[in-house]
């Protein structure tokens, strides 16, 4: 079976471990005061199950979190603006797969431009679609959408971040360009401060 076609058909639910641990409380659409609350939220799906992804911020080359079929995990960051891109890994896989390795296979990872103010939480959907495309998608407050993935969040199981794990320069730099190169000449992705509740 190739590598792709692995990738987009294996069905389980991902064990939350590594940088997740099942949450001590549920994961809500709360911010604390002096922090953008970020929740990333990626509902049950068959397709691509077993590929999760590190969400990682190229700038300080600090990992946020992992994306995990059917789960859900939020964090507080400092106002401002942010970049955020994917490392798509197999969970299990004997070993795991370059930056250059996804490329060769057809693999995007666009990038997700954030503004973040303080006090406002912010909804993004984690999505792995067939091409294979893995992407964190800013939702917009008042959408139909919106309310589908609020009872979403609801539903799926809760996590939090058990350790910040920082990548090596070269590591970083390698994502961070796969991530700008698959986003073409424009980041459509784009989640602004007035998206935030």
């Amino acid at each position: 079976m190739s590598l792709l076609l692995m990738l987009l058909t294996s069905g389980c639910l991902t064990p939350l471990t590594g940088v997740l641990k099942p949450a001590s409380a549920p994961v809500t659409m709360t911010a604390i005061p002096g922090k953008a609350h970020l929740v990333f939220l990626r509902p049950e799906q068959f397709v691509g199950a077993s590929l999760s992804t590190l969400v990682f911020d190229p700038a300080s080359r600090k990992v946020w979190g992992k994306s995990v079929n059917g789960a859900a995990f939020a964090v507080d960051v400092e106002p401002g603006r942010y970049e955020l891109c994917q490392i798509p890994f197999l969970e299990g896989a004997v070993r795991q797969f370059t930056s250059v390795e996804y490329e060769q296979i057809g693999v995007t990872t666009p990038l997700t431009r954030l503004e973040v103010e303080a006090g406002k939480s912010y909804l993004l959907q984690m999505k792995v679609e067939w091409g294979a495309r893995v992407e964190a998608l800013p939702v917009r407050p008042g959408t139909p959408r919106e309310e589908v993935l609020l009872a979403t969040l609801q539903r799926v199981r809760h996590a939090e971040v058990a350790s910040v794990e920082t990548l090596d320069e070269k590591s970083a730099a390698a994502w961070a360009d796969l991530c700008r190169v698959t986003s073409g000449p424009t980041v459509r992705l784009e989640l602004k401060a007035s998206d935030g509740r």
